[in-house]
């Protein structure tokens, strides 16, 4: 009787220790975000607006392998967007290992304007897609769901926070 009491005991512990080990060496989408990614190509990294004159897009085509890569679409009327541009600007400065996108929505709306609007389902400004180094998708917003800003939102905080917290 002994002796499976404390074998009982024995494998609690390890389903313990196992539960905390999982706990601690698990990583957030922010937590990866915010681990700079060596090797990247710094022409290819950095803020750009792009230009995508009567073309629909396919945003997979503009990722940046080796680096996250923010893809931004925005317009020069939006308010929150002109608050995002400053933002990434300073994002940018400390972490020149990210590429950001820009693809300016305008003014002028043309068939592929509207084509795009409707397939990435962009229901407002900013609207973003954000991938990891291997091009896979680490949030995007869909319509009017804010899960790609709101997780470019806490990435750009955390940065920001993390410097001004060593000086």
């Amino acid at each position: 009787m002994m002796k499976s009491n404390s074998t009982q005991h024995v494998i609690v512990y390890l389903l313990l220790a196992a539960g905390v080990f999982i706990t601690l060496s698990y990583k957030t989408e922010l937590d990866k975000l915010m681990e700079v990614q060596a090797g990247y190509m710094k022409e290819n990294t950095g803020i750009r607006e792009m230009r995508v004159e009567s073309d629909r897009v396919n945003p997979e085509d503009y990722v940046v392998f080796g680096s996250y890569s923010i893809l931004y679409f925005y317009s020069n009327s939006c308010p929150a967007c002109r608050r995002l541009n400053t933002d990434l600007q300073e994002f940018i400065n400390i972490r020149p290992d990210v590429a950001v996108l820009k693809f300016d929505l305008g003014y002028d709306w043309s068939d592929d304007d509207a084509y795009n609007t409707y397939r990435l389902k962009i229901g407002k400004t900013p609207f973003i897609h954000i991938y990891d180094p291997s091009g896979n998708v680490v949030a995007k917003d869909i319509g009017y769901e804010e899960d790609g800003l709101h997780l470019l939102k806490k990435w750009v905080e955390a940065e920001l926070y993390k410097v001004w917290d060593e000086h």
